[in-house]
């Protein structure tokens, strides 16, 4: 009984955690999106152009070629040689989002 009134007590909690973090998705998503938009690739980001822009940040160690092949391939996850703003907005948000629910 008592594991009954603990649970029902710290539902409300868990509700507002899983709509904060439902929020959060969504300003993260938004704001990838404006990022994506920003850089203006219309006909999606082809490896050579994904590449620059993964160089471009400010990292203490940068990425080596093979990295970002493997990891270009992970963005694109239908194969067609190019990263769209559907598979590069996704793929970050899921990554963030499963390391979060690791710890």
């Amino acid at each position: 009984e008592n594991a009954n009134q603990w649970h029902e007590q710290n539902q409300p909690v868990a509700q507002q955690q899983n709509k904060k973090r439902e929020n959060d998705k969504l300003i993260l998503k938004k704001e990838l999106q404006s990022l994506y938009q920003e850089l203006n690739f219309k006909n999606g980001l082809e490896e050579v152009a994904f590449s620059k822009v993964l160089r471009s940040f400010d990292l203490p160690v940068p990425f080596q070629n093979y990295e970002l092949r493997q990891m270009f391939q992970q963005f694109d996850t239908d194969g067609n040689g190019r990263v769209t703003e559907e598979e590069f907005v996704n793929w970050i948000v899921q990554q963030v989002y499963t390391e979060i629910e690791i710890f």
